[in-house]
């Protein structure tokens, strides 16, 4: 390493990344502590508190342990973006009229935590990577050294994987709760209202006399085109249609915005509003990762062979060879969902999500 950090190449990385984080750094201070993201921080004070995961025992009940994991992690989420929110509130009221050292304070915080939250982005996709490196024999001859470090060995390549974890399941919660459940529905009936005023644009380009004249009239200058012609003349009538009306939707969007936010105004209601998603993102989550690892599970146990082992005997019977080519690809599955399994068993908080899993406890039930 310190052999590549001494060549052009080695040289110019390390001024580039100097020079990029100085210029979040002052990017920053311009910005201010109190009004710049704090995702990495939050990232990072629940990340390590999965070190203190091995001193929380495991439950007689499954069911308890199935729950425990879940519950814990969405509360600990919870209780960290809401003591971020309630911070940064009392931040703001405070920096009306704020003493000196506050502003420098705020400033230089400012900076370190864009700077962070850089970094924390690269970490949360870098460091499993590096631990799924040698789990798929993958080896690179520059990370040696890092594979052989104590604070790799020790501290972080058995925590790498909770990082990914963590990071998810706060930017789901923390989406749910910025969004808001009434924002949410409304932008799910703005998308049925799009699909009706498609369907509407079209049913009226064939069935109101003067659209349909008009798009009989379009479909004659188009007339080198065959039968096309009069789709050619509905489609371009049932454009302008559509237009028209999205223009119309997109009005009542902004005027239905403009009353929510109104209606959010009150911070007791957007709490309660902003929670109500929060709580449905987590469990959108929670849905996935479980889903996620009981797919893992199931494959890497055999599962995709018991279920196709039929087929290979049927393929087997019908070519020569059919049933072997068939068993490798089952293998190369078989070997990949292992090394995946590896993978999510690497760090204590996502072998407790794996090992409790609510879908493997119902399937051996």
């Amino acid at each position: 390493m310190a052999e590549f950090l001494s060549t052009g190449l080695g040289i110019g990385i390390v001024v580039g990344v100097c020079a990029l984080a100085l210029i979040l750094f002052l990017y920053g201070v311009f910005r201010r502590f109190s009004r710049c993201s704090w995702l990495s921080w939050q990232i990072l004070i629940l990340f390590a508190a999965t070190f203190l995961l091995r001193f929380l025992p495991a439950s007689d009940s499954a069911a308890v342990n199935a729950a425990l994991a879940p519950i814990v992690l969405f509360a600990a989420v919870a209780l960290v973006l809401a003591i971020g929110g309630w911070t940064r509130h009392g931040l703001l009221a405070y920096a009306k009229r704020p003493p000196a050292f506050f502003r420098f304070t705020n400033r230089f915080l400012g900076g370190v935590t864009t700077v962070l939250n850089f970094v924390t982005f690269f970490v949360v996709i870098g460091a499993p990577v590096l631990v799924a490196l040698p789990l798929f024999g993958v080896n690179f001859a520059a990370l040696d050294p890092l594979y052989a470090s104590a604070i790799w060995t020790n501290y972080a390549a058995p925590h790498a994987f909770d990082l990914v974890v963590i990071a998810v399941c706060v930017l789901m919660v923390r989406c749910g709760y910025r969004v808001g459940l009434m924002r949410s529905l409304w932008a799910i009936l703005t998308v049925l209202l799009c699909f009706g005023a498609l369907v509407l644009s079209i049913f009226l380009a064939n069935k109101v006399p003067f659209l349909a004249n008009w798009a009989n009239a379009l479909a004659g200058n188009f007339a080198s085109l065959g039968s096309y012609a009069s789709v050619v003349g509905t489609a371009i009538v049932a454009g302008v249609c559509f237009v028209v009306l999205l223009i119309v939707i997109i009005l009542i969007s902004a005027l239905i915005n403009v009353l929510m936010k109104k209606l959010r105004t009150p911070t007791a209601l957007r709490a309660i509003d902003g929670a109500l998603l929060a709580v449905i993102f987590g469990a959108i989550f929670f849905a996935i990762a479980f889903g996620i690892d009981f797919g893992v599970y199931h494959l890497a146990h055999g599962g995709l062979e018991n279920a196709f082992g039929a087929i290979a005997g049927a393929v087997g019977s019908a070519a020569e060879g059919g049933a072997d080519a068939l068993q490798g690809a089952l293998d190369s599955v078989f070997a990949v969902m292992q090394r995946l399994e590896q993978l999510f068993l690497s760090s204590p908080l996502s072998a407790r999500l794996y090992n409790y899993n609510p879908l493997l406890l119902l399937g051996q039930g």
